[in-house]
């Protein structure tokens, strides 16, 4: 066990926050929930009996903001520490990524290959990672959601080398406008030269999403901003207005546009970082918290569950006389039986494939670096 209170994370000690696992688990959560919801019935506007139900559920796709902010925050806050101790920590950084995203990433492909009736040759630009770049094609996608995957990995190889620029919270919010300016000229520059969004790949590209990865990194400032955390988060007259203010605001701008929903959810992992408020409680829930620390394999593996267990979902449904039941009814039979089963698979996952692969990076990393150090001290 890495700690009392998290039998599986694989965090450095040094770097941890329960409440991040709880947030990743909300993330994986809130993605999960609708597509469950597509395969009971939500098919279209108005497939719900109520409005408001369909539209919170909907915006369960907003979670892949939620992971995009999770990413930047963690990884900027973990290169703080790394590049204060290591010799070669952009080598290092790279390293770390390769082994924590790769082996999960190629097994999932090959399963959706072989199981999707692809061929191995059409799914090379997902194995090399260069799909993104082409997915205006048709049948490029061999994962449907490669695309959070591949906006993640850009910034991943960019992160390095604007890292010592961003130095404190001024240059962190030039960043932020940086980016937001960026998805905005990416918008005008595929307009005016005519770029297809064939398979929405003009939305869906990495400039047009980098501000999220902004936004997570502007928020680990913000975090460790002596005011905000003595003055707002540590408050305890402030403890309700927070969360009260923090439900009423995603309430509107989950169900809005990707930029909207975005800055809700900054508000929301700023709140959950106090673990006084009910919300920053409720994200060191155990149950939870595994969600989080499985996140990446139930994240990658979850249409392969839903597509596998579809004939035991109508099974369930006829057996209880829930067939023809409403849609509300039948996500909240048929939702915790699949998060369950999602939650066990990434459970083995996790400790089987995710945690021997960054123990072994870990391993090389050392290796490397001591070569480097025998290699410095040996210099006359």
């Amino acid at each position: 066990m890495s700690t009392g209170s998290e039998p599986l994370s694989i965090a450095d000690s040094k770097t941890y926050l329960p409440y991040i696992d709880g947030l990743r688990g909300i993330a994986v959560l809130m993605v999960l929930a609708v597509h469950t919801s597509q395969r009971v019935g939500n098919i279209a506007p108005g497939s719900f009996h109520f409005s408001i139900v369909e539209e919170l559920i909907n915006a369960g796709a907003r979670g892949v903001e939620l992971f995009f902010l999770l990413s930047a925050f963690t990884l900027f806050r973990s290169s703080k520490v790394k590049y204060d101790e290591e010799l070669n920590p952009r080598r290092n950084f790279y390293i770390r990524r390769a082994f924590r995203i790769l082996p999960m990433w190629w097994s999932a492909i090959t399963l959706y290959t072989l199981f999707g009736g692809g061929t191995f040759g059409a799914s090379i630009p997902s194995y090399l990672m260069y799909f993104g770049f082409i997915r205006f094609l048709p049948g490029v996608d061999v994962f449907p959601l490669g695309w959070t995957i591949f906006v993640e990995e850009t910034f991943y190889l960019f992160l390095p080398l604007i890292f010592g620029f961003i130095a404190n919270i001024r240059r962190a919010g030039l960043f932020f406008i940086l980016a937001l300016a960026l998805s905005i000229i990416w918008k005008e520059l595929t307009y005016h030269f005519d770029i297809s969004n064939q398979n929405a790949f003009v939305e869906l590209f990495p400039l047009n999403h980098w501000y999220g990865f902004a936004l997570g990194i502007l928020l680990f400032y913000a975090q460790d901003n002596e005011f905000v955390k003595h003055r707002i988060l540590q408050n305890s007259r402030s403890w309700w207005i927070l969360d009260v203010l923090t439900v009423f605001v995603l309430f509107f701008v989950v169900r809005e546009s990707r930029a909207a929903a975005s800055f809700g959810l900054a508000l929301f992992f700023l709140v959950t970082s106090s673990e006084y408020t009910i919300l920053g409680k409720m994200c060191r829930l155990k149950l939870l918290k595994y969600f989080g620390v499985c996140c990446y394999s139930i994240y990658l593996l979850h249409f392969f569950v839903l597509d596998s267990t579809d004939g035991l979902k109508q099974q369930l449904l006829d057996f209880l006389g829930l067939g023809d039941a409403s849609v509300e009814i039948r996500f909240l039979i048929w939702f915790p039986i699949v998060a369950l089963i999602n939650l066990m698979l990434g459970m083995l996952l996790f400790r089987y494939l995710e945690k021997p692969c960054v123990q072994l990076s870990k391993k090389v990393i050392h290796t490397l670096e001591m070569r480097r150090l025998a290699t410095i001290q040996n210099q006359p």
